[in-house]
């Protein structure tokens, strides 16, 4: 026996002293064995000295430039030294020389991936699957790649392939319950997360998944233990804390809701959307000023949140600071100008402040962004009702054309339009009313 084949034998039998003692030994006889500096780089690999390692390849590579396998080493060494472009450069080399080496493909796929080069990427990890078709990995990375990239259909083809080719495959479940739930096909969404949590049941993200779409399914008991599934698993996730605040306010438990926000708050006191939950929440709880501040620390972070403005707005009117709502709805419309109810409300409080023409420009901004809509139109009509009697009918006519059976109901009833009564078009409107009730 040689003392490279001894060498081979330590190796093998995980008898790395002496196994790296023989490889050196064979260089020092030998500086050009290709053989012997190869195995003593995979060996100095295995031991997480990835430095020496690097310098063994690049020495059999040396000797020896076209050998693939060499190069492929070489880029999962540089991989473990986080020397990304140099391990991609390493993969392509070995790809030159061996066109259908699947396992190089398939970690530049990876590289690619993660480098933001989806295209590419996405050439990579075709390449693999042609090459080696039961490649379950390749079908879940290409699967993944796919629905991130919006193409849903061909996403959704890789995972099933994955899945038909490794049933167990408990990532591959989680992500296509992602895509399914992303395509609103719930039911088959939260198959796929039971099946991800009976591969493995202490999956936080599964249990937190299962409890969102159990949200959307309006199994609301099922879903706050799915939450505090995930919760046991992981007491320190933010989202789920906040989720499940969300769940609990709606289901007026504002006390234990109140609680869960700020559970997540203490986790991540930097998210937008979190505290725009609690506010949202200390605001049913009948405190407004806790609630003033909850809304403002959610807009210091997400200044482009639009809701958080809206809902801010409504707040400074109910607590009688017209002027600043004003100022709140107009923050709510410079980030969003699409937000309809806004310019609904900015157009009432506008009407409140004798401010008719902008209040004017707001309904119609409104009506623009939903024509069918009735509400704009019935305000245009509380707005003309003292000055333009007329064209106060016609946005009543319009507004009742849209909702027949509040609109008539509430003009009878309603002081705004007091002017318009003796009018016998007034009338009729009512009359109309009366008839469709009879």
């Amino acid at each position: 026996m040689t003392l490279f084949e001894q060498g081979a034998l330590f190796h093998q039998q995980g008898a790395h002293q002496q196994a790296e003692e023989c490889y050196r030994k064979v260089l020092v006889q030998k500086p050009d064995h290709q053989n012997a500096w190869n195995n003593l780089g995979i060996l100095l690999g295995s031991l997480g000295r990835f430095d020496e390692a690097e310098t063994a390849y690049r020495k059999a590579l040396a000797i020896q430039p076209d050998d693939h396998q060499g190069w492929y080493n070489l880029g999962l060494c540089l991989g473990e030294l986080g020397r990304e472009d140099e391990e991609a450069a390493a993969y392509r080399k070995a790809i030159e020389l061996e066109p259908n080496d699947d396992k190089a493909w398939y970690n530049l796929g990876l590289l690619l991936t993660a480098g933001d080069h989806a295209e590419e990427a996405l050439h990579a990890f075709r390449k693999v699957v042609a090459i080696q078709p039961d490649d379950h990995d390749a079908w879940y990375s290409l699967g993944r790649l796919l629905a991130n990239l919006e193409q849903v259909d061909e996403a959704e083809a890789a995972y099933r392939k994955a899945l038909e080719l490794h049933p167990d495959h408990d990532a591959a479940w989680f992500n296509f319950g992602s895509l399914l739930e992303d395509l609103d096909r719930l039911e088959e969404a939260e198959a796929a997360y039971r099946r991800t949590l009976q591969l493995t049941p202490e999956h936080n993200d599964a249990w937190r998944n299962l409890a969102n779409v159990l949200c959307d399914l309006e199994r609301d008991e099922e879903a706050e233990a799915a939450y505090r599934k995930a919760l046991e698993g992981n007491p320190d996730d933010g989202e789920t804390w906040n989720n499940l605040g969300i769940l609990l306010g709606f289901l007026g438990r504002a006390v234990d809701a109140e609680a869960a926000v700020r559970k997540a708050l203490a986790i991540n006191p930097n998210q937008g959307e979190t505290w725009y939950n609690l506010a949202i929440v200390l605001d049913g709880l009948d405190r407004p000023a806790e609630a003033e501040a909850a809304y403002r620390k959610a807009v210091a972070i997400q200044p482009d949140n639009g809701a958080a403005w809206h809902n801010l707005g409504m707040l400074l009117e109910k607590t009688k600071r017209p002027k600043d709502a004003e100022a709140a709805y107009r923050k709510a419309l410079d980030g969003n100008p699409a937000q309809r109810g806004t310019w609904l409300r900015l157009g009432t409080l506008l009407a409140e402040r004798q401010q008719e023409q902008a209040a004017e420009a707001a309904f119609h901004k409104a009506i623009a962004l939903e024509p069918d809509e009735f509400s704009p139109y019935y305000n245009l009509s509380c707005l003309k009702a003292k000055t333009d009697g007329p064209a106060a009918l016609a946005w009543l006519r319009k507004a009742f054309a849209r909702n027949p059976l509040d609109v008539p109901k509430w003009a009878a009833n309603d002081p705004d339009l007091d002017p318009l009564r003796p009018l016998p078009e007034f009338q009729k409107i009512i009359n109309a009313f009366q008839s469709r009730k009879g």
